[in-house]
């Protein structure tokens, strides 16, 4: 069972606040069993997307080699990005909040609170730099007279993101 509690205090950012926005800042607790190994679809079902890309349908994580622990307590951000910034700048200030870098596993975790990803932005969660691939997962949520559609993708990241994403960070408390 995964629990959510939001907070609403007022957050600045000193680096960078000008491309980067806070929009939604939280914790969590994700209840699992030790080694416990899932897939995407175990939490995303794809039926209820529009759009999921088949190639994170098969991968499995092991949710304790990804850093997250029994009973552990995660600060959850959203970052709306103000301005085009570079791959640099969003390794940067993932650093700065100790993100966990779990790319699709992190936006699957936090799919059941389908509300917390911004209206017509492509919500990014990057699982670290990996040489030669320019690809990132994210989550798109579009709302067309009253209902949500859901996109689960990649996107290339070669020059980097603009005002149409947003950034999700999940860290340790």
């Amino acid at each position: 069972m995964q629990t959510l509690t939001h907070s609403s205090s007022n957050y600045t950012l000193n680096d960078d606040s000008s491309k980067f926005k806070l929009v939604f800042n939280s914790t969590t607790k994700f209840d699992f069993r030790p080694n416990h190994e899932i897939k995407l679809t175990d939490l995303l079902r794809p039926e209820n997307l529009y759009y999921f890309d088949n190639r994170f349908a098969d991968k499995s994580y092991n949710l304790l080699e990804m850093g997250l622990g029994v009973d552990t307590v995660y600060s959850v951000k959203i970052f709306r990005i103000e301005d085009r910034i570079t791959k640099q700048e969003c390794f940067d200030q993932l650093n700065r909040e100790k993100n966990l870098y779990l790319g699709a596993l992190g936006l699957a975790l936090m799919w059941k609170q389908q509300s917390i990803f911004p209206i017509n932005k492509k919500t990014v969660s990057f699982a670290g730099i990996e040489p030669g691939h320019n690809g990132v997962p994210f989550i798109e949520r579009t709302v067309i007279e009253n209902s949500n559609l859901w996109r689960f993708d990649e996107n290339i990241f070669s020059n980097g993101l603009s005002f149409n994403c947003a950034m999700l960070c999940i860290s340790k408390l």
